[in-house]
């Protein structure tokens, strides 16, 4: 055992320089060990916890999805997110929370002004789209740059000229189910307008982004069709950023009101009713068929007003062209996570 001599004073230096060389080995060791244990801490900490858990960086490409951009919903609002003026709020800035958040939802705030952020579909189905794509485009998986293929896609179809065709949209989705030219006229045209410049050629890249919509899911295509400010119950679109699109934060869930009182349960059931007929019934002549009809997909204003804030799942039919009488009867199956029976959706139809 060691003892310091009489008359020095004891350290720790001492202690190890009279150690046996054995133990010096192991003490070195263990001090090592410990070293490399505090830096793997600090490493953690800093660049998995902090970027893993604790924020989530919507500036980063390939978060936000423009780095696969033209095979995305646009990119309008990229400045104002490098530009911090769109940002997530609340829990939707935790990475932790991507792990639960399944819808890919996330709140947000925009000019000072409540929104939400949607990648319109699961982290699975963005893959599968991908692979689609890539396969429309004859190249596999791992060669495939999923941006650089968009350009020999199924996406591309539209860059051979300005509009929409019947034979381009052909069972892309729900809001293309009974396309007329005057319906897809409306879609090009809002589309446009919504770029910012209705006058001039739309870019083979803003092309396909439609497409894109169109083909995964139609949401902010049916929210430019039929905006907010002219009197539809959907939120307004705002824009996009890669496979983000931004909509106006409506409110709390239709299913948070099941136990609300009798009053407001009523006046809200009178609003659902006003919103079927105004989805019959409008100026604009066409009927607007819901085929996701869950508590889930609307929500009320902070003033009590009722959205439907899904607008994935909804047919548009032109009742123009049925006078013309020149529509044709579609058979239409929902999938399982829509209605649980079957829907016939008539073309030539347009009674609720």
């Amino acid at each position: 055992m060691f003892r310091p001599r009489p008359g020095r004073s004891f350290s720790v230096v001492h202690m190890f320089l009279n150690m046996r060389w054995g133990r010096r080995q192991k003490t070195i060791a263990m001090i090592l060990v410990c070293i490399g244990a505090f830096c793997y801490y600090q490493m953690f900490v800093k660049y998995f916890l902090q970027s893993q858990l604790m924020k989530t960086n919507l500036e980063d490409p390939r978060f936000n999805g423009f780095d696969k951009c033209p095979a995305c919903f646009g990119t309008s609002l990229c400045e104002d997110i490098n530009n911090r003026n769109l940002r997530f709020t609340s829990y939707s800035r935790i990475r932790l929370f991507d792990l639960i958040n399944i819808k890919n939802v996330f709140e947000g705030v925009y000019m000072d002004k409540e929104v939400v952020l949607k990648r319109l579909g699961h982290n699975s189905e963005w893959r599968e789209s991908d692979a689609a794509l890539c396969e429309s485009a004859g190249l596999e998986p791992p060669l495939c740059k999923v941006s650089s293929a968009a350009y020999k896609s199924k996406l591309a179809k539209l860059n051979r000229r300005d509009g929409v065709l019947a034979d381009d949209v052909k069972d892309l989705s729900d809001v293309v189910r009974c396309p007329s030219q005057r319906l897809l006229d409306r879609i090009w045209s809002s589309y446009k307008k919504n770029l910012g410049h209705p006058t001039e050629s739309v870019s083979p890249e803003e092309k396909m982004m439609l497409m894109m919509a169109l083909s995964f899911n139609p949401e902010p295509v049916l929210a430019q069709m039929f905006p907010a400010s002219e009197g539809w119950p959907f939120p307004a679109y705002l824009g996009a950023c890669g496979r983000f699109i931004v909509m106006d934060n409506i409110g709390s869930s239709l299913l948070e009101y099941y136990e609300a009182p009798w009053s407001v349960r009523v006046d809200l059931a009178y609003q659902a009713f006003a919103i079927a007929h105004q989805f019959t019934n409008n100026e604009d002549e066409y009927a607007l068929y819901m085929t996701d009809i869950i508590y889930d997909n609307f929500a009320v204003t902070k003033d009590g007003q009722l959205k439907l804030i899904d607008l994935e799942n909804v047919i548009v039919v032109d009742k123009r062209k049925i006078r013309e009488g020149k529509f044709f009867t579609v058979a239409y199956l929902p999938t399982l996570s829509q209605l649980k029976f079957i829907v016939i959706v008539v073309c030539g139809k347009v009674d609720h």
